[in-house]
């Protein structure tokens, strides 16, 4: 890499390895991109007509892997790294043992959302039981739920929440 001076390019010295490294990943994810490696489809209504569900297991095996997005409560560090090297290998040598894999990097929620939720289940287990068995659609109709969002007024539009110093103006 050269940068211009007002006396001329700055050449580093001892990069033949990187730059070797660095042209290695553009020519095989060319390869990668034009063999469409990565993109896998399921199989089509034709390819399965009159099969059982065991048979289109058998003859279309698949994988599925999941790996969140890292939670931003601290910095990134070698743990994240190594955490997704493994699912990383597993989805590679699934594929190669000609597996259809589908690995969705972070299409899923962590942190907060998921205990928020938690709660939420806790909280209806205790108003209705751990069956529902005391829940009642009419009676809900009648009395809301305690927990329930408020609702939006004239007056008030955040539904009675804090704005945060946002200041939101009609377009």
């Amino acid at each position: 890499m050269a940068a211009n001076t007002a006396t001329g390019p700055i050449e580093l010295a001892q990069t033949a390895k990187r730059d070797s490294l660095k042209e290695l990943e553009v020519r095989y994810q060319k390869r990668w991109e034009d063999a469409h490696i990565f993109e896998v489809n399921a199989p089509t209504i034709e390819e399965t007509k009159g099969m059982t569900c065991e048979q289109i297991k058998e003859k279309y095996p698949k994988w599925f892997g999941n790996f969140p997005f890292p939670y931003m409560n601290g910095s990134l560090h070698l743990g994240h790294a190594f955490t997704i090297s493994k699912i990383e290998f597993a989805a590679g040598f699934q594929r190669m043992l000609g597996k259809r894999v589908l690995f969705p990097h972070g299409f899923h929620c962590t942190g907060m959302p998921i205990k928020a939720a938690s709660d939420k289940i806790i909280r209806e287990m205790e108003l209705f039981g751990p069956n529902f068995e005391s829940f009642s659609p009419e009676e809900e109709a009648i009395h809301p739920h305690p927990h329930a969002p408020p609702t939006a007024t004239e007056d008030d539009p955040n539904h009675g929440l804090p704005n945060h110093g946002v200041h939101r103006h009609p377009a």
